[in-house]
C-alpha cells in the first residue's frame, strides 16, 4: 500500500472482488515485490501451499508468492498488518502482462 494507496488496479474477472489487484510485469516482477516485502523474514511455507510462505519479521503477518494460480497470473497472497496494527485490505496482487 504505497502512500496508503492499493498497488496496481482493482481486479477484473468474474472472480474479482475489492481486495483483488492486477499489476503489470509478470512473473519478474512477482518475485522481485516479493523479495522487497519478505526481505528477513522466515519460510513458513504450509503443506499444499502452491508455492513459498514467508512470515514477516515484524510479527505483522504472512506474505506468499504463488508462480501460477488457478487463474494463471503469478499471484502474492498477502495476510498481514499495517503499522497500526490494521489488516491490509488487499489480499491477493495478480501479475498480469
Amino acid at each position: 500500500m504505497p502512500g496508503g494507496k492499493p498497488i496496481g488496479v482493482k481486479g477484473t474477472g468474474p472472480r474479482a472482488t475489492a481486495t483483488l489487484r492486477e499489476v503489470s510485469g509478470g512473473k519478474a516482477e512477482a518475485e522481485r515485490l516479493f523479495q522487497e516485502l519478505t526481505q528477513g523474514g522466515s519460510d513458513v511455507t504450509p503443506p499444499g501451499y502452491d508455492g513459498t510462505m514467508i512470515e514477516l519479521p515484524s510479527g505483522r503477518g504472512r506474505i506468499g508468492f504463488r508462480p501460477t494460480s488457478k487463474s494463471g497470473p503469478p499471484t502474492i497472497d498477502v495476510f498481514a498488518l499495517d503499522s497500526n496494527g490494521r489488516r491490509i485490505p488487499v489480499r491477493k496482487i495478480k501479475f498480469v502482462d
